[in-house]
């Protein structure tokens, strides 16, 4: 009998879990609401909610929004709407429950510089700088340490940028410093350059080394005689990125492209002429900065012509059935964009090694090389991106064999005639 009356308590006890009423727990309960939150809330232990209950059941819903585990204490700034006003901060935190917004103002005729620095092996953290809309003016989204972002005011007033500091990594956390820099950026001289009036192709003139500028929403044209077998290489640079972006184009005299460069500041563009005869290229230079931005961008430009006629004495020797014998070493020699060169080396034996290595400058002139049988089948290649190249091959056939070296551009469109040597070894 003792035995079922305890059974029975306990019967009794455990069925109160299962009462479905409205929690009315006896434990000290000072919040003002009633709890009716639709978890199974009838437990006696401490209640971590965050409704403002403080009895001592275990109660771990989880409310609107989120927090880092040790965010710093200048939240809360989740929101653009919620920026704190600022020029930088130390000691930060930032985590993926919870972005960090900040403003500042930036005067007119301000270029705004931002860097945030962070050791991306604890979390990777992206930025964005936003206008007072919400639109991105910049943004950094490298997957290394720190990232940088950038404006200039060209509005004529003076405006709140917003900067938003994120985790990219899920679930990440990290801590990050940021600092501002203003810098006044005077308004360029827009004065008309002593090459105007060159707006079009039908108004450019002969290409002189200088400083220009180009007006918002113009274009300044050049001319460039070409002798043939050369090559014209021309280098803008813009005087201050801030001012505006330009594009470069270089094109024949029929108004094909031949070349272009929309990435500054310093823009390269090259075309060789080999029709056969002299011949004028056009070049132009192309105010690529949208409305509201300077009157003009300031730029400097070079032409440089370049000889690629210049060959070596053992031209011609440009494929396989021309290959040059009897040079197992040479020096002095000379590559030229149009063509290759082929240099059959001599005979290897059967078991024999044979090693080449080409020698070159690769800051001016980037050279690769084959290997083949006089068949012409591959035995090696190489094309890397120092100043030596080399291939081997080890004959394996049963007879001796003759190889060929073959020396060529990685790219005819990018190489001028480019000096190189080279080495055979046969072992």
């Amino acid at each position: 009998m003792r035995m079922l009356s305890l059974a029975v308590v306990i019967a009794l006890v455990g069925c109160k879990k299962d009462d479905p009423q409205t929690e009315t727990d006896t434990d000290t309960d000072t919040d003002t609401d009633t709890d009716t939150d639709s978890d199974a809330d009838t437990d006696s232990d401490a209640d971590t909610d965050s409704d403002a209950d403080t009895d001592a059941d275990t109660d771990t819903d989880t409310a609107l929004g989120g927090s880092c585990a040790a965010d710093d204490s200048q939240e809360p700034n989740d929101t653009q709407a919620a920026a704190i006003a600022s020029t930088g901060g130390t000691g930060l935190v930032v985590c993926e429950a919870s972005d960090d917004f900040w403003s500042i103002d930036v005067p007119d005729g301000n270029r705004i510089t931002i860097d945030v620095t962070f050791l991306t092996a604890n979390g990777d953290i992206d930025v964005t700088l936003r206008d007072s809309t919400g639109a991105s003016l910049d943004s950094g989204i490298s997957t290394s340490d720190n990232e940088q972002v950038e404006w200039l005011n060209t509005t004529g007033a003076s405006a709140t940028v917003f900067l938003e500091v994120r985790m990219f990594t899920t679930g990440g956390e990290n801590t990050y410093d940021w600092t501002s820099t203003l810098t006044a950026l005077p308004p360029p001289d827009c004065t008309a350059d002593a090459h105007e009036e060159d707006d079009d192709a039908a108004s450019a003139g002969a290409a002189t080394d200088g400083t220009y500028n180009v007006a918002a929403g113009d274009n300044d044209f050049f001319t460039i005689s070409v002798a043939d077998g050369h090559r014209a290489v021309v280098t803008v640079e813009s005087v201050d990125e801030a001012y505006g972006d330009l594009e470069v184009y270089l094109r024949d005299g029929t108004a094909t492209e031949l070349d272009s460069d929309t990435f500054g500041p310093l823009y390269d563009v090259s075309a060789l002429n080999d029709s056969g005869a002299a011949a004028d290229f056009v070049f132009s230079v192309e105010n690529a900065a949208p409305a509201g931005s300077f009157a003009c961008v300031p730029y400097t430009v070079t032409f440089t012509d370049e000889d690629c006629s210049l060959d070596d004495q053992y031209e011609p020797n440009n494929d396989l059935a021309t290959a040059t014998t009897g040079v197992t070493d040479g020096t002095g020699l000379y590559l030229n964009g149009q063509d290759s060169d082929y240099f059959n080396v001599g005979s290897v034996a059967d078991g024999e090694t044979v090693t080449i290595v080409v020698s070159f400058t690769n800051a001016t002139s980037d050279i690769d090389i084959e290997l083949f049988d006089t068949a012409g089948t591959s035995l090696d290649t190489s094309g890397g991106v120092g100043d030596t190249e080399t291939v081997e091959w080890l004959n394996n056939t049963g007879a001796a064999q003759d190889v060929v070296l073959e020396v060529h551009h990685w790219s005819a469109s990018f190489d001028c005639t480019a000096p190189y040597s080279f080495t055979t070894t046969i072992q």
